[in-house]
């Protein structure tokens, strides 16, 4: 909690850390009203803790804050994710070289990247880191002889994407960061010539993807050193530029330079530290120290460059041992912060540029203070530093607005009444822990004295039915077994006081909306369907009835819409049910327990009449069959498919023709003495007594080997025919029987 602070300006304090021996430390906005904070302790080796307080100045992570990693380590930097939760990196010097690394925590205080973090890159140091706008990561270091990169990691801690600016400058030394508020950074850094040269200054624009919009760098060739870069609000930047003498940049999304080197920040002698501080309107705030003497100063500057303060901007202090300025815009102007002598000095700036709070105020002791570092909201101001001693302390102020009227207003619930007015004199608030509790609030049912009367009403204490509710709670007070810490029960009635919406949150889970005697809570499966009920009978109607799961056979499996229970005859098939047409597929498709003749198989050759089988009484049938020929049969019922053929166009059927490729040779043709069955009978010219194998008209054998006697008739010879041909000429025979008689 914080604690309060008598002081111009401090509103209260809290103690982060303390240790023999610790190191640097960073803040950030947690955009819930309160900080984060990181720190190095270097008592055993070196170790880094996180924590995060609230907006009264409550830590969150346990007192002592959560431990990120032990070893060598130096550098933290810290950020908020975005979604509650912080992001961290910082260099490991415990390696041959040092490491970048980094760790993701949620609201609640886990690391999110494992109990260590994760290494952004093995060889990198001066990180500074952005979040991308999705609780990722982009992380900028430097490596001598490397250059400027960037880095990626999602919000797992995966790395996505590495950028490494480049130029004919190296080494590069220390890149500052900003967001584009697009999800991707803008990088200012330093590019040391290798060739003694002067220092040449680069800005370079990475988006979400890590590709660049611009071309290539943005460079000045008369600063000495990168300095501070912040968004602009238009998704550009504004850079400080410091070395012999200061200049402020403006540029733009894509690049362009939009005021050149301003001229209004020419402090004669060497101007450093310096910082800036946005506005969010492309204008804004920065501080810096001049080191002759050791002085600081502020300068408002507009959205076109313009300064508010003069060429050489304001002085801050009285002069003489002053270092280390920051400013954070706040309030609508800005807060600056500077150590003078060792001491923290805090002083307000109005959003016009006029001073407030004086010549401002201190903190802590003097000669003691060391890093400070300051952020702002339109509400409050919080300023981090380290207070050395024999036990190093770590602080966090917060600041707020009236702090300007030199009064100490105290409100820690934020219910607009204050715990102690320093001016006024007066405590108003009775309970300033709690923001239902102050002067003229209404009284709640909470047994709290809300309006700080010192009274609380009756109807919060009395309790008539003695069931542990109060009064004004308790639905009816006459009934011990009603109250809001009364179990509901399945009564109808509603025993805790909410509404009947105990029971899956449902009011109609404690009526009977059927009438069937039994309520939803009572395990009616259905309270709309006076069928439906524990118990009751089942129906064949696809209910369940008796709300103990549908039966078998009243569920529909084949979704045809009919119920085995009643009109379906066979439910594993939708094409099957009573009503159903009657299709050629021989099953019994509407229940009548007939099949229709033209969908039975008498035959078995799996083939049906009613799907073109044209004889369901003969199995070599069917139109799945190729034709047999010469078998009387139409196989493939298919008529214009032929039984038989004629090759040789001579009348005859191909089944009865012996040679269906000679037309002198069928049935139908006489038989000739020439050596070939003419006929088809299965006889060679018996006529002619020339068959060979077969018999002649007696049925008796013809001895071939015997000569026939050409002087005899033909008649005579039993022939019947002329011995020439029927062409007119002798037949093979005739001429053979001359032949030998020659």
């Amino acid at each position: 909690m914080w604690t309060v602070l008598l002081l111009t300006g401090a509103l209260a304090q809290t103690l982060v850390g303390a240790g023999p021996d610790l190191g640097d430390h960073h803040v950030s906005l947690d955009g819930r009203g309160g900080v984060f904070v990181v720190w190095e302790d270097h008592l055993v080796g070196s170790a880094l803790f996180v924590q995060r307080l609230d907006p009264y100045g409550e830590p969150l992570w346990g007192p002592a804050g959560i431990e990120l990693q032990t070893g060598d380590l130096h550098a933290p930097r810290i950020t908020s994710d975005g979604v509650d939760g912080a992001l961290v990196v910082w260099e490991d010097h415990s390696g041959a070289s040092p490491a970048v690394w980094a760790q993701r925590i949620d609201p609640d205080g886990l690391k999110l990247w494992g109990d260590v973090g994760t290494e952004v890159t093995a060889a990198g140091q001066y990180p500074r880191a952005v979040s991308d706008s999705t609780a990722g990561l982009i992380v900028a270091s430097e490596w001598p002889g490397v250059g400027a990169r960037l880095h990626h990691l999602d919000s797992n801690g995966a790395a996505s994407w590495a950028f490494v600016a480049g130029d004919a400058y190296a080494p590069r030394s220390n890149p500052e960061l900003t967001t584009d508020e697009a999800g991707g950074a803008l990088m200012l850094y330093t590019a040391n010539s290798t060739t003694g040269g002067p220092p040449v200054v680069h800005a370079r624009r990475v988006d979400s993807t890590g590709a660049s919009p611009w071309t290539a760098d943005l460079y000045t060739t008369y600063a000495d050193r990168a300095s501070d870069i912040v968004p602009d609000g238009s998704g550009g930047a504004i850079l400080m530029l410091e070395g012999i003498s200061l200049g402020a940049r403006r540029l733009s999304a894509n690049g362009t330079d939009l005021w050149g080197r301003s001229p209004g920040f020419n402090n004669p002698g060497p101007e450093v530290h310096a910082r800036l501080a946005a506005t969010g309107n492309s204008a804004g705030w920065a501080v810096w120290q001049h080191t002759n003497p050791d002085s600081v100063f502020i300068q408002r500057f507009t959205d076109t460059g313009v300064e508010l303060f003069g060429p050489d901007g304001q002085q801050l202090g009285l002069g003489g041992d002053e270092s280390d300025p920051e400013v954070a815009a706040a309030f609508g102007g800005a807060v600056a912060v500077w150590s003078a002598q060792g001491t923290t000095t805090v002083r307000r700036f109005e959003s016009d540029g006029a001073p407030s709070w004086g010549p401002g105020f201190t903190l802590g002791s003097a000669g003691t203070a060391t890093t400070i570092l300051v952020e702002g909201t339109d509400t409050a101001a919080f300023v981090a530093w380290r207070e050395e001693g024999a036990l190093d302390e770590l602080w966090v102020h917060q600041l707020n607005s009236d702090a300007s009227s030199g009064c100490t207003f105290i409100d820690e619930d934020g219910d607009g009444v204050s715990a102690w007015d320093s001016c006024l004199g007066t405590r108003d608030d009775c309970d300033d822990a709690d923001g239902t509790v102050f002067p003229g609030a209404p009284e709640l049912c909470d047994g709290l004295d809300n309006d700080c009367d010192g009274l609380v009403p009756t109807e919060e204490t009395s309790d008539a039915d003695g069931d542990g509710d109060a009064t004004c709670a308790d639905c009816d007070d006459a009934n011990p077994q009603l109250g809001p810490s009364v179990t509901e029960l399945c009564d109808g009635l509603d025993n805790d006081c909410n509404g009947l919406a105990d029971f899956g949150g449902d009011v109609a889970r404690e009526l009977d909306a059927d009438g069937d005697g039994f309520r939803a809570c009572q395990n009616d499966c259905d309270d709309g369907d006076p069928l439906v009920g524990p118990g009751f009978p089942e129906l064949c109607d696809g209910l369940d009835n008796a709300c103990n799961g549908l039966d078998a056979d009243e569920r529909d499996y084949d979704g045809d819409g009919l119920l085995e229970c009643r009109d379906d005859c066979d439910d594993d098939d939708p094409t099957i049910g009573e009503g159903m047409p009657e299709i050629c597929d021989g099953l019994d498709n509407d229940c009548d327990g007939l099949l229709p003749p033209d969908e039975t198989d008498p035959d078995g050759d799996g083939a049906l009449a009613c799907n073109g089988d044209c004889d369901d009484t003969e199995a070599m049938v069917h139109p799945d069959l190729d034709e047999t020929l010469c078998d009387g049969l139409d196989n493939d019922c298919d008529t214009g498919t032929p039984d038989s053929s004629d090759g040789d166009d001579d009348g005859s059927s191909s089944c009865d023709d012996c040679d269906d490729a000679d037309p002198a040779i069928s049935p139908l043709a006489d038989e000739v003495c020439d050596g070939v069955d003419n006929d088809c009978d299965g006889l060679v010219d018996p006529q002619c007594g020339g068959t060979t194998g077969t018999t002649g008209d007696t049925g008796e054998p013809v001895d071939t080997d015997q000569p026939v006697d050409t002087d005899e008739p033909a008649e005579a010879r039993g022939c019947g025919c002329d011995a020439t041909s029927r062409s007119g000429t002798l037949s093979f025979a005739g001429w053979f029987a001359l032949g030998r008689r020659r």
